[in-house]
């Protein structure tokens, strides 16, 4: 059976909203999603990336992170995905919170997931590992991401992916294993 990678921010939790409302509530930062025009979320708030760092580690630790809910679509995705795949999630989170996130992915997606994976990527401690690493590890021919770089990262690996259509992957020209969707809906019409 093919594995499929799967992302967890931006593709199965909808982190965005409860991270512009922590911002403004915390910092006075107000930013709506059309804003998010870059991953680099430095660029967008006009601070420091070691600041952003802090600040998305705070947002872990709140209770707004603690309110995230599943994308649109992508419970009823994530069902159709599973009678036909194995399913691997693979995030860029940091390794000390593994424990909230498998217990969010278990609330919301059950144990359909063959294995959670955390990169580490967004962090700055030691161990990081690139997400087409993981696919490579893993087994996994796709890759279903928000991020045009991660995307691009695994394209270029030989890996196919699915990249989400978001604010901030919309510029950039696609590698030709990418294959750019608007909607849930439109992953599993792919798949």
């Amino acid at each position: 059976m093919v594995k499929i990678g799967i992302d967890m921010d931006s593709v199965l939790a909808e982190i965005t909203e409860p991270l512009i409302r922590f911002c403004k509530e915390e910092y006075g930062i107000v930013t709506k999603l059309e804003d998010i025009l870059s991953y680099g979320l430095h660029e967008v708030w006009g601070v420091t990336p070691a600041r952003v760092m802090e600040m998305i580690y705070e947002f872990y630790r709140s209770a707004y992170f603690d309110e995230i809910q599943p994308v649109n679509g992508s419970v009823e995705g994530i069902k159709y995905l599973v009678t036909k795949y194995d399913l691997v999630v693979i995030t860029s989170r940091p390794f000390w919170i593994e424990e909230k996130s498998i217990a969010w992915i278990k609330t919301y997606f059950g144990d359909v997931f063959g294995k959670i994976v955390h990169t580490n990527q967004y962090s700055s401690e030691t161990g990081q590992k690139k997400k087409s690493t993981v696919c490579i590890e893993e087994g996994a021919g796709w890759m279903i991401e928000d991020s045009l770089e991660y995307a691009t990262e695994c394209a270029v690996n030989g890996i196919r992916s699915i990249l989400l259509t978001m604010p901030w992957n919309k510029n950039g020209q696609l590698h030709p294993n990418i294959t750019r969707v608007a909607h849930w809906r439109d992953i599993q019409k792919l798949l």
